[in-house]
């Protein structure tokens, strides 16, 4: 539960959790964790769009824990 409540690193280049910039297809990309396991959520021209397909997974899979 600690770890979902994890903030984002001070040297995150998107400054969004679980978003990441894939410099090969100038994309921004979307993952989360849950259970030990790493889920892809797509790729995106924009990074709103990337946030938004985190926070929803997010929900959707910790729920109260989310952040």
């Amino acid at each position: 539960e600690n770890v979902l409540n994890s903030i984002v690193s001070k040297n995150s280049r998107t400054k969004v959790k679980g978003v990441f910039f894939d410099k090969a297809r100038n994309k921004y990309k979307a993952q989360i964790s849950f259970d030990k396991k790493l889920y892809f959520l797509g790729r995106f021209e924009k990074i709103e769009d990337a946030s938004k397909a985190y926070k929803e997974a997010a929900e959707r899979l910790h729920g109260e824990f989310r952040r």
